[in-house]
């Protein structure tokens, strides 16, 4: 197959532009390359030592601005096409001018009458003043990889999270640091005292260098994340269930991950519970060997009520497990026989909420199960995790898990975990979020086979994968955005 030259021109967030010398088949369309386009920017990125997001929405454009549609190398006299994160960053090539539409004409009376014109070679050709397209032409073809108008729960998302700067606006909002006032906005920050423990040291007085470095960090899509992690003051203890109907599709990670998170950013009390009464997943993870058994706690909890000499919060917490950034754990019990019923388990929710700014509870595999419900009836939000196989997404959309969730008073966010580039191909999350347009937001996290493998060795201050450090980070972002302030 005959091949030419193309540069490509890459843009996403995290790096300026680079350029990719590629050789391309010239009778293929090029949206039809878009994956190994996608491919090749990344080996690249990845010599550099550059981040790059390969399971975001990538796009292509031609250099006037256009996209190339079902046009191929071959039919087109370009050397270069960009290949750019629409979810984060502008188009490198600025946009065609709009063609002012045509005068419209008064069809003849053979196109009034529903004939197809045709010219003197007897090839179809449009009705002179306005446009058409002959019926045997396919319809046109949407080239934005995992982009779909039935998105709605995605669009839900992005229009809560902030979006991402690209280096152009981050370096504006750098050198905006150095005009007096930019620092009358920090002064209104630090009055805002939104628990930031900066406030409580001397101020001292930042070079301008220091400032401008400052803000170059605080604009970082991950900074601006943990800014909406880090702002809400919730009156009360914020519950979040992480369920799912089926076993195995990451529960205990992103449960792990996310109870990591909100305790590394806001540095208070996040308890995690493995509600789980079939594996003690979580506390193996967090914790292992360390901490009293559900069953056990609520033993000494009730205990010490019936004698009159109610535990403190740190006799409570003293008996949890301690993980990771001082999450504190409560494992599941070791005998399955000693389960929690409903009731109990409820109990011992209300009575850890006292403890805790935020609890995240660990649940079994299945929706209607005693833990599971308790954790429903005593969660503020839910977090439904899939893994992006259609039986999976099939057993959430169906009547009794919807019927189930609709119920449910508050928002339920909704995760696909462990993505492959195969499984992004092949779902259809346009179509689940359809089914489940009441939800508040979606994330997708793609599979990282070795980060799981070392999942309690993991550290969020310790160079965690590109992928889940900005896809858990969203999720708490959105979690933290419903939660209702004092």
């Amino acid at each position: 197959m005959a091949t030419a030259e193309l540069d490509l021109i890459v843009r996403g967030a995290a790096a300026p532009d680079q350029r990719v010398r590629l050789n391309v088949p010239i009778e293929v369309p090029l949206a039809e390359m878009l994956d190994d386009f996608v491919d090749a920017a990344e080996e690249h990125a990845l010599q550099l030592g550059r981040a790059f997001d390969p399971h975001s929405e990538w796009r292509l454009q031609l250099p006037d601005g256009s996209s190339p549609n079902g046009d191929c190398l071959a039919e087109l006299a370009v050397h270069e096409l960009a290949l750019y994160d629409a979810r984060r960053t502008e188009p490198p090539f600025a946009a065609p001018p709009a063609r002012p539409e045509p005068a419209a004409a008064a069809p003849s009376d053979e196109a009034a009458a529903g004939a197809v014109p045709r010219d003197s070679t007897g090839e179809e050709t449009a009705p002179a003043g306005r446009p058409w397209t002959p019926k045997s032409a396919a319809p046109p073809r949407s080239w934005s990889r995992g982009r779909s108008s039935r998105r709605v729960v995605r669009a839900r998302a992005e229009a809560a999270l902030p979006r991402p700067m690209g280096t152009v606006a981050r370096t504006l909002q750098a050198l905006s640091a150095l005009s007096p006032s930019y620092r009358a906005q920090e002064q209104e920050a630090r009055d805002l005292g939104v628990g930031d423990p900066a406030r409580f040291v001397r101020e001292h007085r930042k070079s301008a260098a220091g400032r401008v470095r400052e803000a170059w960090r605080a604009s970082d899509y991950q900074r601006l994340l943990e800014a909406m992690v880090l702002l809400p003051a919730p009156p009360s203890c914020q519950t979040i269930a992480v369920l799912s109907p089926k076993g195995g599709v990451g529960k205990t990670t992103i449960t792990s991950l996310l109870s990591m998170q909100f305790n590394y950013v806001r540095q208070n009390q996040t308890v995690a519970v493995d509600a789980n009464p079939d594996m003690s997943n979580l506390s193996a993870v967090l914790s292992p060997g360390r901490g009293v058994p559900v069953d056990e706690l609520v033993q000494r909890m009730r205990g010490s009520i019936e004698h009159g000499q109610p535990m403190r919060g740190m006799e409570v917490l003293g008996l949890l497990g301690i993980g990771p950034h001082g999450v504190r754990v409560a494992p599941s019990a070791n005998d399955p026989k000693r389960a929690l019923d409903r009731e109990t388990f409820l109990w011992l929710y209300e009575n850890l909420k006292a403890y805790a700014e935020v609890m995240v509870l660990d649940c079994g595999t299945g929706l209607f199960d005693d833990p599971a419900q308790a954790a429903i009836q005593a969660a503020d939000q839910l977090v439904v995790v899939v893994d992006g196989a259609p039986d999976t997404m099939g057993m959430v959309a169906s009547g009794e898990c919807q019927q189930l969730l609709r119920a449910f008073e508050g928002p339920i966010f909704l995760v696909v975990n462990k993505l492959t580039r195969r499984l992004r191909r092949r779902a259809n999350l346009g179509e689940f979020e359809q089914e489940l347009s009441f939800a508040q937001g979606i994330v997708e996290v793609a599979y990282d086979e070795k980060a799981a493998a070392n999942l309690s060795k993991f550290r969020w201050d310790d160079g965690p994968p590109q992928d889940w450090a900005v896809r858990i980070r969203e999720l708490a972002a959105l979690l933290a955005a419903g939660w209702p302030t004092a």
